[in-house]
């Protein structure tokens, strides 16, 4: 593994999620200690579900030590194979056994009025989160805020908005920057060659948002495999 400032890099993507599962488990055990429970929003993509899987085999947290929430959700049925829920459900909250009060997943099969699940859900967050899990596309989006989406991007007032994606499904719910900015702790997860352009241009001071939204977090944490920091400068 190598350390770059606020830059991780390891071997492979096993590793990357090996080592992310434990530093989320050491913040929420001092979350645990300090509040009782670690609030988390989960990252959606094939990225975290390693970091998931490893993370409910190893764990050594008090049961429903964990409270739940999504950085974003793509608007299709809850047991949907493109759901971010049914993919966290399957690989960590269904082996935690994590009451379903504590978990909270995005009402998007309530209907087809996708600002008012928007409201709805902005209405559940907590008024900080302990930890933040974010994902990154290749074209530099993460949760659900897309290059070129201006609104998205400027959003100041709401937490969580309905947004239409180019990419299938396009309706989506997602967290916004103010929930984001105020996390107490967040980390990016990449791995993989394709991710390697947008790693090095979010980390780049001279990229603006409306081109690569992941930038958002530049000052943040950030896990990598080797392939996804092959284009950084050391």
């Amino acid at each position: 593994m190598e350390a770059m400032n606020n830059v991780q890099v390891f071997d492979g993507a096993l590793e990357l999620a090996v080592a992310a599962a434990r530093r989320i488990e050491a913040w929420a055990h001092e979350d645990v200690a300090e509040h009782g429970r670690c609030r988390v929003a989960l990252a959606g993509g094939s990225t975290p579900l390693a970091l998931y899987r490893y993370w409910a085999e190893h764990t050594t947290l008090a049961p429903n030590a964990l409270e739940l929430w999504y950085g974003d959700e793509r608007c299709v049925p809850l047991d949907h194979e493109d759901s971010n829920h049914r993919a966290a459900h399957q690989t960590l909250i269904a082996p935690l056994c994590i009451d379903d009060e504590l978990v909270h997943p995005i009402d998007v099969e309530s209907g087809g009025d996708f600002d008012a699940v928007a409201a709805r859900y902005a209405a559940s967050l907590p008024e900080r989160f302990d930890v933040v899990l974010l994902g990154m596309g290749p074209d530099g989006h993460t949760a659900s805020l897309f290059p070129g989406d201006r609104a998205a991007l400027d959003e100041r007032e709401r937490g969580a908005i309905h947004v239409v994606g180019p990419k299938p499904p396009p309706d989506r719910i997602t967290l916004t920057r103010p929930v984001l900015d105020a996390a107490r702790r967040l980390v990016v997860l990449a791995a993989g060659e394709g991710k390697a352009p947008a790693v090095a241009a979010a980390l780049d001071p001279t990229t603006d948002l409306i081109d690569c939204p992941v930038a958002l977090a530049r000052e943040r944490e950030w896990m990598l495999d080797r392939a996804a920091a092959s284009a950084l400068d050391r």
